[in-house]
């Protein structure tokens, strides 16, 4: 069996990048009525949960470059503020916190980084801020189809 190593930097990079990318790509699918609309009238909108992954990707940008983003500022579901309702601002906040993250990371992948009480390697924050990103991804694909898109824009170039 052959087995290649892997460069662990490059791979979660890669990996958030690509994950930010695709996210961006759904959220620009989706019409502008949809954006502020919470499906079923109970469910965040996508302004919101992608609102959600800005403050989640600053928070552990925070941690990776020594700051204490502080208690978690909120009692329940995150919400985007009027001023975050902005689908220009909130892409250009994923690409930005994505950056910071990577920068954050550095050359020290397994160095420990305090999250929620536990201590993690950098590279499994950043691991895990990826598939936070594409959870939501999911979520804008539901809607997508809900309104009757069926296309894959993630994979759209």
């Amino acid at each position: 069996m052959f087995v290649e190593a892997i460069d662990i930097i490059s791979y979660v990079s890669k990996e958030l990048t690509e994950s930010v990318t695709a996210y961006k790509k759904d959220l620009r699918a989706l019409p502008a009525s949809a954006l502020a609309n919470s499906p079923g009238g109970s469910a965040r909108s996508p302004y919101d949960f992608t609102y959600e992954v800005v403050v989640v990707n600053e928070r552990a940008a925070k941690r990776l470059t020594g700051e204490d983003p502080g208690p978690w500022p909120y009692t329940s579901w995150v919400t985007a503020p009027d001023e975050w309702q902005d689908i220009d601002r909130l892409c250009a906040a994923l690409d930005d916190t994505a950056t910071i993250l990577i920068d954050g990371m550095g050359n020290e992948p397994f160095r420990k980084v305090s999250v929620g009480g536990e201590e993690k390697a950098a590279f499994q924050l950043i691991a895990f801020l990826s598939m936070h990103v594409m959870y939501h991804s999911a979520q804008l694909n539901m809607i997508q189809a809900m309104l009757g898109d069926d296309v894959m824009h993630w994979m759209e170039d």
